[in-house]
């Protein structure tokens, strides 16, 4: 089972977005996913038209086992056509910001959530943890959880601080963790407005092949959630926005196979 965290520390930079279109890739290609909210706003639930639940406070709080606070997200609202993938959430709420607070004030162990996690070895493939841009306690706990981290980050002015940000929060809790970044990925990004596109330089130029091609802005994608659907879902197979996800999710399974991940 490997760990990747959807991560950054500025709003608005399609964190869920990234999050759900993966999970539901990846299950898409046959995996048994599991999808992880610890953002208050409990929106993976939402996405999907399923209620907001206690998952993670329920988790890490009151130490209820993990098999039983996972949900299963049917075929259809995430995928097109019949798979052997397996999507499972566990949904966040408002008492996701009352874990943190718990946490801090009892001063838990660091590797709280890998071992409330551990028990989906043998049958999850990949655990996604969908993020708040802040920084908590909860936050140290999922970077000590995470493999590795994919950093979206919209292509707009002021958006690759949340990018430096996020690498510094990382980088202060080296010795405590071993999450890796499996990349930086632009995102709502508008090829014809030069901003965009200069803002794109800026961040190859920074971050090298770390950074992998853009998924543009588009409004299908954003839509998508009202529907209850993953984008493969809502857009034909032929979309721009699904051959894009499709491409990015297909590098992360190639990447994490070639490292002897999955």
């Amino acid at each position: 089972m490997i760990t990747v965290v959807v991560a950054n520390r500025k709003g608005g930079v399609a964190k869920t977005t990234t999050a759900v279109n993966l999970a539901a890739a990846l299950a898409g290609a046959g995996k048994k996913v599991a999808l992880v909210d610890t953002d208050p706003q409990g929106n993976v639930a939402k996405w999907f038209g399923m209620p907001e639940e206690s998952g993670i406070y329920n988790l890490l709080i009151k130490e209820q086992y993990v098999g039983d606070l996972l949900r299963l997200v049917p075929s259809e609202k995430w995928w097109p056509t019949p798979t052997d993938g397996v999507l499972v959430i566990l949904p966040g709420n408002i008492r996701t910001t009352t874990a943190g607070v718990a946490m801090a004030i009892d001063e838990t162990p660091s590797d709280i959530l890998r071992n409330a996690l551990s028990p989906l070895e043998n049958s999850i493939d990949v655990v996604i943890v969908d993020t708040a841009p802040t920084v908590t306690e909860l936050m140290a706990k999922v970077y000590a959880a995470g493999d590795y981290v994919i950093i979206p980050t919209a292509t707009r002015s002021l958006d690759a601080n949340g990018v430096t940000k996020t690498m510094g929060d990382i980088a202060a809790l080296k010795k405590d963790i071993t999450l890796q970044a499996l990349c930086v990925l632009p995102t709502r990004h508008v090829e014809r407005q030069v901003e965009c596109q200069e803002n794109l330089i800026e961040l190859q130029q920074k971050y090298g092949d770390l950074v992998w091609s853009p998924i543009a802005e588009r409004s299908i994608v954003s839509e998508s959630p009202s529907f209850g659907q993953s984008v493969f879902v809502r857009a034909p197979r032929t979309h721009k926005a699904v051959r894009e996800m499709t491409i990015f999710a297909g590098q992360v399974l190639t990447t994490l196979q070639t490292r002897g991940e999955l």
